[in-house]
């Protein structure tokens, strides 16, 4: 299973969201945390660990760190992309 955050549209506001893609399921149905947007900054490593355990997963054991990826948006702004291996939380 896989985690990914990436930057996303809320309320007009650019805002970070990581999910938990649940394959085969539907995108809908995938757990999913938004940090607020007065928020500054990527969230830092042990932020993302304790979302993912709130959701109920964590990083499987000797996954790669996270994954950063960027593509252009909009206007020539980078888009951030990040994934990691997770499984559920026992």
């Amino acid at each position: 299973m896989q985690a990914q955050m990436a930057q996303r549209m809320q309320d007009k506001r650019e805002v970070w969201c990581l999910y938990v893609c649940i394959i085969p399921g539907r995108v809908a149905e995938w757990p999913e945390h938004y940090w607020p947007a007065s928020h500054r900054g990527i969230p830092t490593i042990g932020q993302r660990g304790r979302v993912l355990k709130k959701l109920g997963y964590r990083r499987t054991l000797g996954a790669e760190p996270w994954d950063w990826q960027e593509t252009e948006g909009r206007g020539g702004r980078v888009k951030l992309f990040a994934s990691t291996e997770v499984i559920a939380d026992a």
